[in-house]
């Protein structure tokens, strides 16, 4: 999957775990690890939620730019 390898960046970037990150979706920690591992594919919704968390866009979780942050207006 396009996302698993970005969110783990993102995890190791910024030093957040996955139980952090599995509370804030509200969601358990065997859920998220299907999501990051590729068990399982992660909902939109999830996907929308840590795109807002770590301030980036689909467009970089999925490789279509190498812009990992939005610009500011």
């Amino acid at each position: 999957m396009l996302y698993s390898y970005k969110i783990q960046f993102l995890c190791e970037r910024r030093g957040v775990t996955y139980i952090t990150l599995a509370n804030y979706l509200n969601i358990s920690k065997s859920r998220f690890s299907r999501y990051v591992n590729e068990k399982e594919l992660m909902p939109l919704k999830y996907l929308n939620q840590l795109c807002n968390y770590f301030d980036v866009s689909f467009d970089y979780i999925f490789s279509f730019t190498d812009k990992c942050c939005y610009q500011q207006q």
